[in-house]
């Protein structure tokens, strides 16, 4: 019993650091408006402050609007 219990840990720990991982790995794709423009993209409107970055340096990253 002891050892299908830490089976189960071990597999949600795995899916958490999984899941965990993904999500920063996102984040640290976003790139700001004028870094897309400087770097020759265009930057094309998905929603009030989300765009995507197409062309140039930074293709196929997600734009973040500066605060």
């Amino acid at each position: 019993m002891r050892r299908a219990l830490t089976a189960v840990a071990l597999c949600a720990a795995t899916v958490a650091l999984t899941l965990g991982s993904a999500g920063f790995a996102n984040a640290d794709a976003w790139v700001y408006p004028q870094q897309c423009l400087d770097g020759g993209g265009e930057v094309f409107q998905i929603e009030p402050g989300l765009g995507k970055c197409v062309g140039g340096t930074y293709d196929g990253m997600e734009v973040q609007e500066r605060p």
